[in-house]
């Protein structure tokens, strides 16, 4: 039986599949909310991951972001700071937010 101590918080991972997942609006929902590092431009997995676990969890953070993240060469981060927006959050941007 699984014990309530062990029961830890669940967030979507943007797959190869989520294109065809019956979830999708769901999880893009809430990446929108949470205004998610899966919306930096052609960031990968690995570094997304890193830049969470420096505290680094939302776009505004990413944009702001002074100083280096351990697992990150700093050309690469330089990358995704100065990236603009994957299509897909532009897409799907009233004008009139600024994006």
């Amino acid at each position: 039986m699984l014990d309530q101590d062990d029961i830890t918080e669940t967030r979507p991972e943007p797959c190869t599949h989520c294109d065809y997942c019956e979830f999708n609006p769901l999880c893009d929902a809430q990446w929108r909310n949470e205004d998610s590092l899966v919306y930096v431009a052609n960031i990968r997995t690995p570094e997304r991951h890193a830049l969470e676990r420096e505290g680094v969890r939302t776009v505004v953070e990413l944009s702001t972001r002074a100083g280096s993240v351990p697992e990150l060469h700093d050309e690469n981060l330089e990358r995704l700071v100065a990236r603009p927006l994957s299509r897909s959050l532009r897409a799907n941007t009233p004008k009139s937010a600024g994006l």
